[in-house]
């Protein structure tokens, strides 16, 4: 992720990650920050859902 951000954080590139549950949980922890239980799973997403986030403000986008 701090590649990726290094490289695109500045433009307005899509990125498109697919992973499974700790893939898409290490995701969200990135920019959420690790849960203070250091339970990332409960930032996975379900199947065939998705998360938006943008580096410029590190926030999950509505």
């Amino acid at each position: 992720m701090q590649e990726l951000e290094l490289k695109y954080g500045d433009s307005e590139t899509n990125i498109l990650i697919s992973g499974h549950r700790c893939t898409t949980g290490a995701i969200r922890a990135y920019f959420h920050g690790i849960p203070a239980d250091q339970n990332i799973l409960r930032y996975s997403s379900d199947n065939g859902k998705y998360q938006t986030y943008s580096f410029e403000k590190k926030s999950l986008v509505k």
